[in-house]
Parts: structure tokens; sequence; C-alpha cells
């Protein structure tokens, strides 16, 4: 065998690890992009959803290097996404993720799925199952920070925020319902588990907002959610209420440096939050 001399041993394998390095941070950096890209949910997964599409929208900033991890903010659209027509979620999508890019002080994720149209009998809307299915699938193949991930949606995405935060409450270091409904039924529904839904928030970090003149979700959902998160103790949730404004307060959140700021700010104690939701 050989003899490289003490150094060579050592050094030919960090320089092959070196090249592994670059070239592997150059492969990632390709097939993610930086832009809103369509992407597809697996088909053995998308078949144990029952009211996901199996497209979403997504991006996903350069990678520096193997071990890079970035925030993650999901959008959850409103009722006049659903459907097939992946296209529509990227318009409805595209001014949220620009907020984010123009106004966050890091490189994100930005994820956007797509509820489809149900059937008929059973009305489209969020299901909290579908949707822990869809983050486990991006935990596992992008580069998520765990204890970063931000939720946020509008209308029938601001109930699905609500139902969702409510039930993986661990997964969310922050939210953001934006003039949310309260019922998978649409604006007059109510869910029989909202009181459920504020005892498990009250560790959650939420900003609601809503428009004091809403037509088609009235403030008062907002307002009840606020208040039984606060009877059970919760300190976290605030509400701010537009008062010239109606449904479309969505265009002033999501161009907000001040909302970017507090939602990028938060952090999740995963271990302490799931502790002191098995103690309530």
């Amino acid at each position: 065998m050989q003899n490289f001399g003490k150094n060579a041993v050592t050094q030919m394998p960090r320089i092959y690890l070196f090249a592994l390095v670059i070239w592997n941070c150059c492969f990632f950096n390709l097939l993610l992009g930086s832009d809103l890209q369509i992407h597809q949910f697996p088909d053995e997964l998308h078949q144990r959803t029952e009211m996901l599409n199996n497209h979403f929208v997504a991006s996903v900033p350069p990678m520096e290097t193997p071990d890079s991890k970035f925030p993650l903010l999901i959008f959850l659209h409103g009722a006049g996404g659903r459907g097939d027509d992946i296209e529509r979620v990227e318009r409805i999508a595209r001014p949220v993720y620009k907020g984010m890019i123009a106004l966050t002080r890091e490189p994100a994720i930005f994820v956007a799925p797509q509820a489809n149209l149900g059937t008929q009998q059973i009305q489209a809307s969020w299901l909290p199952d579908d949707l822990d299915l869809f983050l486990s699938y991006l935990k596992k193949t992008l580069p998520v920070d765990e204890d970063r991930i931000y939720l946020t949606g509008n209308s029938m995405g601001g109930y699905g925020t609500w139902a969702w935060a409510a039930k993986s409450p661990s997964s969310f270091a922050a939210i953001a319902p934006v003039v949310g409904g309260l019922g998978k039924g649409g604006p007059k529904d109510i869910s029989p588990e909202i009181n459920d839904w504020a005892k498990q928030l009250v560790t959650t970090p939420a900003w609601v907002f809503h428009g004091a003149n809403d037509k088609v979700v009235p403030v008062g959902r907002s307002q009840e959610m606020i208040r039984l998160i606060r009877e059970n103790g919760g300190e976290l949730a605030r509400l701010t209420v537009f008062p010239d404004e109606g449904h479309g307060v969505g265009r002033i959140v999501y161009t907000s440096q001040e909302f970017f700021d507090w939602m990028f700010a938060k952090k999740s104690n995963t271990v302490s939050k799931i502790k002191m939701q098995q103690s309530r």
C-alpha cells in the first residue's frame, strides 16, 4: 500500500466530503428553487386524505449547507380556492408569499395546500387529520425548522387555522386566523367544539384579524374565540378589528411589517407545550 504521508489519509476524505457537500447543495438548490412552484403530494399519502388536492404550492429557499433549516409559513385559502385548479391557489396565495418575501428578515419556506370540492354529501373544508398528514410529509421532505412553523388562513382558511391548531397545538409556533369562520359548514356554521378549541389554544400565540363590517363572516366569530381562550386562561391571543373594513382585510394583514415581525419572532418549545397541554 502506497504511503501518502501523515496528512494524506485525512486530507483525501476531507476533499471528498467537501466536494460531496457542494454537489448536494447545488443539486437541492436546483430542485427546490425559490419562487412559487407546484408540487405533487405522493399518491400513497393522498389516498389517505379526504379533502386535499394532490397538488400544492411551495417555495423553498436555496440551501447553503445540507443542514440548513428554515421557518415554514403555511397558508390556507378560502372557499374560492377549492377544487383541482392548483394555479388558482397559486394566484390566491401569491400576495401572501410576496408579503413574506418582502417583509421577513430571513429566508423562509412558504406552502399553500388546496382543499378539493368535496362530494354531494360532504361540503369541502379543511380537515385537521388531512393537514396533519400533509405537515408530516413536509417535515420529512423539506428543510423545516420544526420550532418555527407558522399557520395562517383567510375566511374558510381562517376556520381551518382554528380547527387545525386546536387539534395539533404543539405543531405551531404562532397562528393568525384572518376573517375566520368557526364551522366547517360555512359562515353560518359554528362548531360545537369551539370551547374545546379554546382550551387547547391557551399556550399558542395567536393574532386574529377581522373587519367590523364583514358581511360574509361576522366579526363576532373572532371575538367569541378570543373571549373563550381568555376565559380558559390564555394570555397569548390578541384581536385586531379594522373598523372600516369588511371581508377583505387580508390585503392589510399580509402587507404589514408588524404582522410578519410578530409571527417570525415566535418559536415553539415543543416538549413544554405538549406537557402543558397534557396537564390540562
